[in-house]
């Protein structure tokens, strides 16, 4: 009777581990680009991370093929930056609800790891990190707290918040090379991503073929009818644009948040910096004051909605142009 009883047990907790597994979201972490062996060592070790374990169903590497969906497809990440389109792609290749995307690379003197989660129905960078180090073999020390944050992630109700666009950056001269300031974009997004503002929906092969389509430069990305377009490719109440220019002898990286329907700024702020590294250190800085004008924005909105998440008013369009727009 006691070995009946042991037995019955131990088939319960068996079902109790199946079911909890079950009803953790399924995670995919793809090997980091930019570093080769080193960018595949280091997602196979952060995938090892008891916090993303008790967060999530970690779906291995070589399970159901991931590893040849990955190699297959050349474009899911670039410089960087997240092409959401087609990591969603992946993800549900991979019949995931997260999947996790990292970048090795050289930021002027900087060496940096940047990793961000992406949603795989929304298309939603929900969260993400970056850290510098000195040696690659440093990174093992930040892995955990880097698990943490990406653990923490589906506890946001991004799906509720409103929709933020990330668009190219300008470069106005030959201060930082487009690279760079893309990369800075995508950290500032990263960090916009964390505060839980907004909803961060990065750039996709959407947003480029109506670019292409209607021949948008990166200069003109501004103007209003073009924020209409681009918003609704990217179906985002709201996009982030920028400049990146020189004032004396310092780098000036200049964001906006545009919303998306009427064109009308709702927050900006600038950075000084001497070298595109110390610009890395500025983009939490940035991402605060965009935070706090939204804030502002809202408040001084007499038709808005409820506080989400204590931070940012879900808006909607001005009074000024209310009778163009749908309620």
């Amino acid at each position: 009777m006691n070995t009946k009883r042991k037995v019955l047990a131990a088939v319960m907790l068996l079902a109790a581990c199946v079911l909890h597994a079950q009803a953790r979201p399924r995670l995919a972490i793809l090997p980091f680009t930019g570093g080769g062996a080193d960018g595949d060592t280091l997602a196979l070790l952060l995938g090892n991370e008891p916090d993303l374990h008790r967060a999530f169903t970690v779906v291995p590497r070589g399970t159901g093929g991931v590893d040849a969906i990955v190699r297959g497809e050349h474009r899911f990440q670039r410089s960087g930056l997240t092409d959401s389109d087609t990591i969603a792609q992946l993800g549900r290749q991979m019949n995931v609800d997260y999947v996790v995307a990292g970048h090795i690379q050289q930021l002027g003197a900087r060496r940096l790891v940047h990793i961000t989660v992406v949603n795989v129905e929304s298309f939603q960078q929900i969260a993400g990190d970056f850290r510098e180090y000195g040696e690659i073999s440093e990174m093992i020390g930040m892995l955990p707290e880097m698990a943490r944050r990406i653990a923490a992630a589906p506890g946001r109700a991004a799906a509720r918040l409103p929709g933020l666009a990330v668009l190219p950056f300008y470069v106005m001269s030959g201060a930082v090379n487009q690279g760079d300031a893309e990369v800075l974009a995508q950290l500032l997004a990263t960090e916009i991503a964390n505060s839980g503002s907004h909803a961060v929906l990065p750039r996709t092969s959407t947003l480029e073929r109506v670019m292409a389509e209607h021949a948008i430069q990166r200069g003109g990305m501004t103007d209003p009818a073009n924020i209409r377009r681009l918003g609704v490719a990217a179906n985002a109440e709201y996009v982030l644009a920028g400049t990146v220019t020189s004032l004396g002898d310092a780098n000036l990286f200049v964001a906006q948040i545009l919303h998306v329907e009427s064109g009308v700024q709702i927050a900006g702020g600038h950075e000084q910096y001497r070298e595109v590294g110390d610009g890395i250190a500025r983009m939490q800085a940035l991402s605060v004051t965009l935070a706090s004008d939204c804030v502002k924005s809202a408040k001084n909105d007499n038709d808005r909605d409820i506080i989400t998440h204590g931070f940012h008013k879900r808006r909607r369009p001005r009074a000024d142009a209310a009778s163009a727009r749908q309620p």
